[in-house]
């Protein structure tokens, strides 16, 4: 079962984290087509993002574009297609559990 999530341009709505990395949305060029940055430890990689093929950002992960994204506020809809023992969280669901563990 795939995980949809609608991303803009803007902070704090333009990255989701897979476990510990992030994944940020750097350029739309249309609703079915746009750019994400993939911050591994080592080194980032930048994917082109269709609706015509699912593209593999990490192993075992698969993206693509969604359809009916709301174009009119500039997002986009990523489709994300991960084995469920890999934990997938939106930017700021995760940046709020890292806040909770630091205070404990």
């Amino acid at each position: 079962m795939a995980l949809v999530f609608e991303l803009y341009p803007d902070e704090p709505y333009n990255d989701f984290y897979v476990e510990d990395v992030r994944v940020e949305l750097i350029e739309i060029r249309h609703e079915f087509c746009f750019k994400l940055k993939v911050f591994k430890p080592a080194i980032h990689t930048v994917h082109e993002i269709t609706d015509q093929r699912a593209e593999e950002i990490l192993p075992g992960v698969r993206v693509s574009a969604g359809d009916k994204a709301d174009i009119e506020k500039h997002g986009v809809k990523v489709v994300i297609e991960a084995p469920r023992r890999i934990r997938v969280d939106r930017g700021t669901v995760y940046r709020q559990r890292q806040n909770e563990r630091s205070k404990t």
